[in-house]
C-alpha cells in the first residue's frame, strides 16, 4: 500500500485554497476538497504516469482549478511537496 504525506507548506497551501474557495462558495470549496482528494488517488494509482518537472519530482495537473499537485514517489512512498497554484510564483516550492 502506497503512503502519502504531505510537507507542512503544501498542507498549509491546501487549507489556504479551501479557505478562499470557501469564501465564494461552500459547495466549490467541497469540490476543490474533491479534486485534491482525486489528485492524490491518481498519483497514488500510478506515481510515474505523471510528468516529470525536475528529476524525480512530478506534477499532476488539477481539472478543474488552476492547481498542480507537486510530489516526489519514492518505492511505495509519495511525498506531495506542494498544492501549487499555477499562476503564481513558478517555482516558489523549489526549495523544498
Amino acid at each position: 500500500m502506497t503512503r502519502v504525506a504531505f510537507a507542512e507548506a503544501a498542507e498549509a497551501e491546501a487549507e489556504e485554497a479551501r479557505h478562499y474557495y470557501e469564501a465564494i462558495s461552500p459547495a466549490l470549496a467541497v469540490a476543490f476538497n474533491e479534486a485534491l482528494a482525486h489528485a492524490v488517488a491518481r498519483v497514488t494509482e500510478s506515481p510515474l504516469m505523471w510528468p516529470p518537472v525536475n528529476g524525480r519530482i512530478r506534477r499532476y495537473l488539477f481539472d478543474r482549478f488552476p492547481y498542480a499537485l507537486i510530489y516526489r514517489a519514492e518505492g511505495e512512498f509519495i511525498y506531495v511537496l506542494t498544492v501549487m497554484h499555477q499562476r503564481r510564483r513558478p517555482g516558489y516550492w523549489r526549495g523544498r
